[in-house]
């Protein structure tokens, strides 16, 4: 398991003074599919708010996985 203080210390490096968000990736898929699941069955839509993603890769990433992409800007 990495420590916090691991974290920070690699946060410092990769973002060279940028801020850097680590995601638990697992439980992201799993809410991810949970909630597109359920708007299924409804007749609702997945738009994901991509201003409070801020990364242009996790944006992709997040909309190949919806059934039809769509979003929030």
């Amino acid at each position: 398991m990495t420590t916090p203080a691991e974290l920070a210390g690699l946060a410092r490096k990769i973002g060279r003074g940028d801020a850097v968000t680590f995601l638990d990736l697992a439980a992201f898929e799993s809410n991810f599919r949970t909630i597109v699941e359920f708007a299924k069955t409804q007749p609702w839509g997945v738009r994901p708010a991509l201003k409070s993603f801020q990364s242009p890769g996790f944006i992709r990433y997040t909309l190949d996985r919806l059934p039809e992409p769509r979003a929030a800007i």
